[in-house]
C-alpha cells in the first residue's frame, strides 16, 4: 500500500543503472493485452530509488499499436489504483513475434521504500484480439513475494488477482543518493588551505522536496571512521558542495591521500553514500582545473535536467549561466567572490556570498543571513529583491534602515527619547546578529538616533 508521496522528477537521462525489483523465472505461458484486456504486476520496493526504465518479455500478434507500460499506486487492498504517475511507450514494430525481452524508458520519478505498487501494461484501444501482445508470465509456481499477477477486462476500471502466477519483469533505475564526483584544490581562499568539491544526487523521499537538506544530511570529509570536516548538504537534487578547510586546519592532513567524501543522514534511518579520492582528484593550486570542474559539473547537471546551465561567450568563454551561478555559489563557499571574474556569465542575486574570515576546520555551515532566516524566508525576499533588480541582503537592509528611521521619529517626536533607545538600539542589534546590518551602519544609525533626540530637546527648549 502507497505510504509516501511519490515525487516526479525534472530529469531526462540516467546512467549506471541498477536493477532493482525483478522477476525472471519459471516462464511457462502469456497473457494477452489488446483493447480493454489489461494486465499489471505489484511488487513491493526494498529500499528507495529513483526509477527510470520497465524491462518485460513480449511478443507481438499482427498491428495492435503502441504498447504502454505504466506505474501505478496500490490501494489498501494491494490492488493496483489511481492513475498512472509515470509511462513509457514502445511501438508495435520494435517487437517481435518471438517472446524476448524488451526495455521501456520512464520519466525519472522516486519510489519510497517498502511500499507496494504496480506495473500496468495496455494496447491501443480498438484493437481486436487478433491484434495484440502476449506478456510472458510463470504460470504455476508464483515465486515472486512481493506482489501479485492482475488482470483486468474493462480497461483497468475493475481488477482480478492471480495470486498463483507472476508475470517476468525488471526495474531498473539509480540510487537515491550518490556522490558523483569529488576533487580537491589548494590556496583557494588562502595559502596552504583546501577547499573540497564534490557533485552528488539527493532525492531522498519523503524529505525531498519539501524539507530543508540542511535539516537531514551532511557532507563529510573522513579518514577511515573519523570525520575531519563537514558542511550541511544545502541543496536538494544533483548539485554541487564544498568544504572549506583553513591552512591550519590541514597541517596534520595529507594532501593525496584515498580519503572518503561521504553524504550523510543525520538520523538512523537515512541513507548514505561515499566516494574515495583518487590520485587524479587532488588538483593543486591552479583554480583554473576548478573552473574547468565547474564546468563540467554543470554539463552533467544539464543532461539530468534537460536544462541549459553553461553559456559559451565571447568574453570569457564557457561560464556558467545565472541559474547556474546561484546553485553553485549557494554549494560552494566563496566561489562567486574568488572566480566570479572567469566562471560566472552574470552576478548572482539568488544567495550572494560575502568574503569573510574562515578559521574552523569544520565548516557547519555558511555563516550568512539566509541561513539565519532559513531557505524559505530566504528564497521569499531573493525573489521579491529579483522584482526590483536587486539582492536580498540589500532589500533587507533598506527595509530594516527604513523601519528603523519611521519609528524613530514617530518616538521622538512624542517625546519617547529613553524608549527609542530601549527599543530601537536591541532592533540593531538583531540585524547585526541576523547578518544583514554591519557595524557601520549601525553606528550611523545610532548617530542619527542621537542628532534626533538632541533636537527635540533643543525644540523643547525654545
Amino acid at each position: 500500500m502507497l505510504a509516501l508521496v511519490i515525487v516526479p522528477l525534472p530529469v531526462l537521462a540516467a546512467t549506471n543503472d541498477i536493477r532493482y525489483e525483478n522477476y525472471t523465472a519459471g516462464e511457462d505461458d502469456t497473457v494477452d493485452v489488446h483493447d480493454s484486456s489489461w494486465i499489471a504486476q505489484t511488487f513491493t520496493t526494498n529500499e528507495s530509488f529513483e526509477l527510470d526504465k520497465i524491462r518485460l518479455k513480449l511478443s507481438v500478434k499482427s498491428s495492435p499499436g503502441v504498447f504502454t507500460g505504466s506505474i501505478r499506486t496500490t490501494n489498501a487492498t494491494g490492488y493496483p489504483n489511481g492513475i498512472d504517475i509515470t509511462s513509457c511507450e514502445v511501438p508495435c514494430e520494435s517487437i517481435g513475434e518471438t517472446l524476448a525481452w524488451h526495455t521501456g524508458d520512464l520519466d525519472n520519478i522516486v519510489l519510497a521504500a517498502n511500499t507496494t505498487y504496480a506495473f500496468i501494461g495496455r494496447a491501443v484501444a480498438n484493437s481486436t484480439a487478433g491484434e495484440k501482445y502476449e506478456v510472458a508470465q510463470d504460470g504455476s509456481s508464483a515465486a515472486y513475494a512481493g506482489g501479485s499477477e492482475f488482470t483486468s477486462t474493462d480497461g483497468g476500471y475493475t481488477w482480478v488477482e492471480d495470486t498463483d502466477d507472476d508475470f517476468l519483469f525488471e526495474l531498473w533505475g539509480t540510487p537515491v543518493i550518490e556522490v558523483k564526483t569529488a576533487a580537491v584544490y589548494q590556496s583557494y581562499y588562502a595559502d596552504g588551505d583546501w577547499l573540497i568539491t564534490a557533485s552528488y544526487k539527493n532525492v531522498y523521499e519523503p524529505y525531498y522536496p519539501v524539507d530543508d537538506p540542511q535539516s537531514h544530511f551532511l557532507m563529510q570529509l573522513l579518514c577511515g571512521g573519523t570525520v575531519l570536516a563537514q558542511t550541511n548538504v544545502p541543496q536538494w537534487g544533483y548539485k554541487p558542495v564544498g568544504i572549506y578547510m583553513s591552512a591550519d586546519a590541514v597541517l596534520s592532513l595529507s594532501w593525496g591521500s584515498a580519503y572518503i567524501i561521504r553524504m550523510i543522514g543525520l538520523d538512523a534511518p537515512y541513507s548514505s553514500a561515499s566516494y574515495t579520492l583518487t590520485a587524479a582528484d587532488w588538483k593543486g593550486s591552479d583554480l583554473l582545473v576548478l573552473d574547468s570542474w565547474c564546468i563540467a559539473t554543470a554539463r552533467g547537471m544539464e543532461e539530468y535536467y534537460d536544462e541549459t546551465f553553461v553559456e559559451l561567450t565571447s568574453e570569457k568563454g564557457e561560464v556558467l549561466n545565472e541559474e547556474a551561478g546561484v546553485m553553485f555559489d549557494t554549494g560552494i563557499p566563496g566561489l562567486a567572490t574568488q572566480r566570479g571574474e572567469t566562471l560566472f556569465q552574470v552576478s548572482t542575486s539568488g544567495i550572494p556570498y560575502e568574503e569573510g574570515e574562515w578559521t574552523a576546520s569544520i565548516t557547519g555551515s555558511t555563516n550568512e543571513w539566509y541561513t539565519q532566516f532559513g531557505p524559505d524566508i530566504s528564497t521569499l525576499v531573493n525573489e521579491t529583491a529579483d522584482l526590483v533588480d536587486s539582492d536580498g541582503k540589500t532589500l533587507l537592509i533598506i527595509g530594516l534602515l527604513g523601519i528603523y528611521m519611521v519609528a524613530a521619529v514617530i518616538m521622538i517626536a512624542n517625546g519617547l527619547n529613553a524608549g527609542a533607545f530601549a527599543v530601537l538600539a536591541p532592533f540593531l542589534m538583531f540585524g547585526y546578529v541576523a547578518k544583514i546590518l554591519p557595524w557601520p551602519a549601525i553606528g550611523v544609525s545610532l548617530a542619527i538616533l542621537v542628532m534626533l533626540a538632541m533636537r527635540q530637546l533643543w525644540w523643547k527648549s525654545t
